[in-house]
């Protein structure tokens, strides 16, 4: 924040423009934009520190001694990037940045479905992060859209998998939580493009952070061992 900050205080538009084309006239996006300003949108730029901490925190609260510990961290660093890149992209609505915002969305999203069937396959955990990598290379090559709204289903259908594996749901109220946030960020989302609600993609930051983290917490409380692939 405060280097943003700090950039926006001594840099202007110029200095995206010798980046790369800017495309901020086309992005569906109800908060006013500053044109002269470094940062062009600031509460959409500032609120993506929320992803950034989320995947810090996932980063110092892990270590090498517990299980899933490749998974945690492909969810930490995916947050860490994916809070970065949007810090960038709504600074800039640079066109080179766009995409990249988008690809690591969609990382963000499978790191966590990898976590949570780790949780319930902990043998297969670096088969699915393989199987996570690769589709996140095959999107490079054939991102027309983010996939969000598909993936975030997976997602949700996948926290079924451990429930009844395990034969019970964990902390049900971590869950809850994490399902509401994940599910209710979305609607601020939608009435900052459909109804002008400029607060509403600052909001779906926080809330989608919050959410993810909450489903983070929420799978550790299973008893995570492999005999359950022999049960």
């Amino acid at each position: 924040i405060f280097l943003f900050y700090y950039l926006d205080n001594n840099l202007d538009r110029l200095y995206w423009n010798n980046v790369d084309t800017i495309n901020f006239g086309s992005v569906r996006e109800s908060e006013p934009p500053y044109p002269k300003m470094f940062i062009l949108r600031k509460m959409n730029s500032h609120s993506s520190i929320f992803q950034f901490f989320v995947g810090l925190y996932a980063l110092l609260e892990s270590n090498k001694d517990e299980k899933l510990y490749y998974s945690s961290t492909l969810f930490g660093i995916s947050h860490i990037f994916m809070g970065l890149i949007s810090y960038i992209w709504w600074a800039s609505n640079l066109c080179c940045i766009h995409k990249l915002d988008l690809l690591l969305m969609e990382l963000t999203v499978n790191s966590l479905t990898v976590l949570v069937l780790s949780t319930t396959f902990p043998s297969l955990e670096l088969i699915f992060i393989i199987l996570c990598i690769l589709y996140f290379k095959h999107r490079t090559t054939t991102l027309v859209r983010e996939e969000i709204w598909e993936l975030v289903t997976v997602l949700l259908i996948s926290t079924l998998i451990p429930t009844l594996m395990y034969g019970n749901c964990g902390d049900q109220y971590i869950f809850m939580l994490g399902s509401f946030f994940t599910l209710g960020g979305l609607v601020p989302k939608i009435a900052d493009i459909k109804n002008n609600f400029i607060y509403g993609t600052a909001l779906f930051h926080f809330m989608e952070a919050f959410g993810f983290l909450m489903i983070y917490n929420w799978t550790k409380t299973f008893p995570i061992n492999d005999s359950i692939l022999e049960t």
